[in-house]
């Protein structure tokens, strides 16, 4: 008796499968796309850097309708500091990922000279939105620049 067998499934449990897999494989696309590297940084990879008027540069943030400032500090050629400040204590218990996020991509900024950094998949959204604002703060200082040239 070593004969075939046959497998019944319900339509209900392959309607189940197949959503599931559909789940999981957006979660797997998703996942590839927020943690490869865009290569948008302002900050050049490689041996080339950036030029940059010294100074500090501000841009905002708005969380809970309340603006959260993000201050970039740079010298000729390099990031020298990134800084989250004015967030309110009520704005740091609503948005707990915003402080270590920041520390965490400022030492990674500071040490590559590059916003094109790795984030951590804890904080997706949240890092996101720090280096779209870093972003903003470098190209002030890179536009202020090119206006001095």
């Amino acid at each position: 008796m070593g004969g075939t067998r046959i497998i019944v499934w319900k339509m209900k449990d392959l309607i189940k499968i197949g959503i599931i897999a559909v789940i999981g494989l957006a979660a797997v696309i998703l996942l590839v796309i927020a943690l490869t590297p865009s290569g948008g940084g302002n900050a050049p990879s490689g041996g080339a850097r950036a030029v940059f008027v010294p100074g500090t540069y501000t841009a905002q943030i708005i969380l809970q309708n309340e603006p959260v400032n993000i201050n970039v500090t740079v010298n000729d050629r390099e990031i020298t500091a990134i800084e989250m400040t004015d967030m309110r204590p009520n704005q740091e218990l609503m948005y707990p990922l915003f402080r270590p996020t920041i520390e965490s991509l400022s030492t990674e900024i500071i040490r590559r000279q590059t916003t094109n950094v790795s984030v951590d998949s804890g904080a997706v959204i949240t890092s996101t939105i720090l280096l779209s604002a870093i972003n903003n703060a470098l190209e002030q200082a890179m536009e202020l620049s090119a206006a001095v040239e």
